[in-house]
């Protein structure tokens, strides 16, 4: 992550680097599950890192609410694994009303 006065110069780098990396855990060509969440949780991680330092940044905050936004939404009914959870789980799980 850069630090200091690196940080507006590369902010636009990063953000593209973290919101991929989003992408891949629900678009992931690793293996066959449909959504890797420990991948998205980590690109959360990062987002909320960058909001955290720069916390009056739009640019920031609007990709982390649209991650968070997509997290929260229940796996499709399709796949083997998907469970439905209730309102109160998603939010736990994603950290929402932290």
């Amino acid at each position: 992550m850069p630090v200091g006065h690196e940080l507006p110069d590369r902010l636009a780098g990063v953000l593209r680097v973290v919101y991929l990396v989003f992408n891949e855990a629900h678009l992931s060509r690793h293996d066959r599950t449909p959504v890797r969440i420990e991948l998205a949780d980590e690109a959360i991680r990062l987002g909320r890192e960058l909001d955290a330092l720069m916390p009056d940044e739009p640019e920031v905050g609007g990709p982390l609410a649209l991650m968070l936004l997509q997290h929260a939404r229940p796996l499709p009914a399709s796949t083997p694994t998907a469970t439905w959870s209730s309102s109160n789980d998603t939010i736990a799980r994603c950290g929402i009303m932290n």
